[in-house]
């Protein structure tokens, strides 16, 4: 290609192949590779469903009986839209646990991990609590905040069609799938925040690592300017 389109959140480098010489004609090649950050895309999708998960669930506080005929739409949009944020917050935990990977943070415990088939939920955190020396108890806290993502989250990607018990929810008379106890507005808005407050956080608090601090320099910045903040 003629050029290279390169932008904000952007990374350019050149991989192993990526520079060619032709000795027959001294000419050279180059094929430059790139990397975009996707978290912050990621959160504002989240943002977007959240806001429709609401309406939602607000419908379904206050129209449940004067509106019958649409208590089944309102239910598969709440649905929709928390499973959309619960898979955001997972796919935004990944980048980072890949980020923290290419750092080097987890050289010395990844083969450990893959031979005693560790949760990916207990990589993420360990590998947070290893590049940013959280203190016990704020690790412990992050640790529930991403088990929790990722409990929603493989119930979302492995899903089961078994029959299972009917389950209730608050505010609705009658009982429902589970899917539409569990993927609620209220339980998406903590995932929400709960990803969005640990980006913040570990901003904060730095790692050292200079391609990670200035990674989490631009996303927070991104973040603010696309007013996605927890107070």
């Amino acid at each position: 290609p003629a050029g290279l389109l390169v932008f904000e959140g952007m990374r350019v480098g050149f991989q192993a192949g990526d520079l060619a010489i032709n000795l027959s004609d001294m000419s050279m090649s180059a094929y430059p590779s790139t990397s975009f950050d996707t978290t912050v895309m990621w959160l504002s999708i989240a943002k977007i469903h959240l806001a429709s998960a609401n309406d939602a669930s607000q419908e379904l506080a206050t129209r449940w009986e004067e509106a019958p005929e649409r208590r089944r739409n309102f239910l598969l949009l709440e649905l929709g839209s928390a499973m959309q944020i619960v898979l955001s917050c997972a796919i935004v935990l990944e980048v980072m646990y890949d980020r923290l990977k290419r750092a080097g943070v987890l050289r010395s415990v990844e083969q450990i991990w893959r031979k005693n088939r560790t949760a990916r939920y207990a990589r993420i955190s360990a590998a947070v609590a290893l590049a940013f020396r959280n203190p016990n108890k704020e690790a412990q806290q992050i640790r529930s905040s991403i088990q929790r993502v990722f409990e929603l989250r493989d119930r979302c990607v492995h899903p089961s069609q078994g029959l299972a018990r009917a389950a209730r929810r608050s505010g609705i008379p009658v009982g429902l799938d589970w899917r539409f106890c569990t993927y609620t507005y209220e339980n998406a808005k903590v995932c929400f925040e709960d990803t969005v407050r640990l980006i913040f956080l570990l901003h904060e608090r730095r790692s050292g690592i200079k391609m990670v601090d200035t990674d989490l320099d631009f996303i927070v910045g991104s973040l603010c300017r696309a007013g996605i903040a927890i107070a």
